[in-house]
């Protein structure tokens, strides 16, 4: 081949030459697109945290990979070329999401002012039980919470997360986050909330501990928080095949008799033989 035309193909197929030229162009890299395709799906609600962790859950999936072949090079690269608010949105709610300080370091330093005031930030690492990440989140300008991130931090046990709230963040939490902690089973963080927040719960996290079989935390609910058993959280724990939690709440209902014939009445429409029966076994 002519020496000529070896170089010119050599510098016409050099990936490094062609990162140099295209470097100039404004747009996002081919590489990229995959990232920046999923990130377009950000959640137009993002104050949902259900669908908003759904979304990150795929995204994670498109990071984690590009990351690891192009690292902070590659995501200063594309911080600089991207435009869409979308990618940064992404971005900085999976580094709260996962946990990743590092990260999201990087990107409020990169950003600047671009890094929206919001509350997305601080509630999912609230909810996620990453206390270091919330208390950067929490010096920063324009990132506040609402009340989920209390609320989810207990709905998964997070009871140090809890408490750093509670000591350094006012907007507290709503009767959701004693429910959902008795749903989960999660009797530290339930007694924290009861005996130090005052906070509050209703009758659905009776029902919601009966159901999942969380028997010290039904007794906690009925001896300590007040709560008057029923039908329901009869029918809950009979259905689900808990025994110990029926024989609890049957010893601590009111009237008996009332409370049993409904559920198994309602448990008859239900068509929840097993249920019937357990109840007519227990329940004498």
């Amino acid at each position: 081949m002519d020496p000529r035309a070896a170089a010119a193909i050599a510098a016409l197929t050099s990936v490094d030459l062609g990162h140099a030229i295209t470097c100039f162009q404004s747009g996002v890299r081919q590489e990229d697109v995959p990232l920046t395709h999923v990130a377009a799906e950000f959640p137009s609600s993002p104050a949902s945290l259900t669908a908003l962790t759904a979304f990150l859950a795929r995204f994670d999936a498109a990071v984690g990979p590009w990351f690891h072949l192009h690292g902070y090079v590659g995501l200063a690269r594309l911080l600089a070329v991207s435009t869409a608010m979308s990618t940064r949105r992404s971005l900085l709610a999976h580094a709260a999401f996962t946990g990743n300080l590092p990260r999201l370091q990087f990107l409020f330093h990169a950003l600047g002012p671009l890094v929206e005031p919001s509350t997305v930030l601080l509630d999912l690492a609230a909810t996620h039980g990453h206390v270091h990440v919330l208390t950067y989140l929490h010096h920063q300008p324009g990132q506040t919470a609402s009340t989920a991130a209390m609320n989810g931090a207990a709905a998964h046990g997070h009871l140090n997360v809890v408490q750093f709230l509670h000591a350094h963040r006012t907007e507290g939490c709503t009767t959701d986050a004693m429910d959902r902690a008795a749903e989960s089973g999660h009797l530290a963080v339930l007694e924290w909330l009861d005996n130090v927040r005052d906070a509050r719960c209703t009758v659905r996290a009776l029902d919601a501990a009966a159901t999942h079989g969380h028997v010290e935390v039904v007794r906690y609910l009925v001896e300590d928080v007040g709560i008057l058993c029923s039908a329901n959280a009869l029918l809950a724990a009979a259905a689900a095949g808990h025994d110990a939690v029926v024989r609890l709440v049957w010893s601590r209902l009111l009237d008996k008799d009332v409370a049993r014939a409904n559920a198994m009445r309602l448990a008859d429409r239900a068509g929840q033989g097993h249920a019937v029966q357990m109840l007519a076994a227990t329940c004498v």
